[in-house]
């Protein structure tokens, strides 16, 4: 048989305000039914919306790149911790990739075929300034970096990049 809980029941379970509860059932931003002039929550679904609340958020991301090796490494990663991966060889790819979708976030190669990262990263920003990009070069001393660093903060990370790297970034993002 399904528990159901009152808000006073809830606020003790999940250890909150009573008002809080409250508010969050009025909101609709707690799985709840008013039955009569009273909330009602059943727990098990209660268990399952804390759960998928604890989850950090999906991202769509795109991995731009000319080396295939490079593209799986973080399409494997970043998709093994639930996040929506696209991965492209070259920058004009890339361009429309992101007018047909738009991503959350774009690891992006300085060397690329087409144009260079520097002029996609020009690109990604007229396209959608909200998009977070992060660099990824085996050349952080060259030229081409000097020039994305002009364009304003970004991130940037030296290749070869390890898992770790790649995860400690994201979740540097997620903050």
């Amino acid at each position: 048989m399904e528990t159901m809980l009152t808000i006073k029941e809830l606020a003790a379970y999940m250890k909150m305000n009573q008002q809080t509860v409250y508010r969050l059932a009025q909101k609709g931003e707690i799985p709840g039914v008013k039955i009569g002039g009273s909330w009602r929550f059943k727990r098990e679904i209660i268990d399952q919306w804390l759960t998928e609340e604890a989850r950090p958020p999906q991202r769509r991301i795109l991995v731009v790149d000319d080396d295939p090796l490079t593209c799986e490494l973080f399409a494997d990663v970043l998709a093994s911790h639930g996040h929506r991966v696209v991965t492209v060889p070259s920058g004009p790819r890339a361009l429309e990739e992101i007018r047909k979708d738009g991503f959350d976030l774009v690891f992006l190669d300085l060397i690329l075929p087409g144009m260079n990262g520097v002029e996609v990263f020009k690109a990604i920003k007229d396209i959608d300034p909200q998009t977070a990009v992060i660099i990824v070069t085996a050349y952080p001393d060259d030229g081409l970096m000097q020039q994305a660093i002009q364009q304003g903060p970004l991130v940037a990370l030296s290749k070869p990049v390890s898992p770790k790297v790649i995860l400690d970034t994201l979740n540097l993002l997620q903050r």
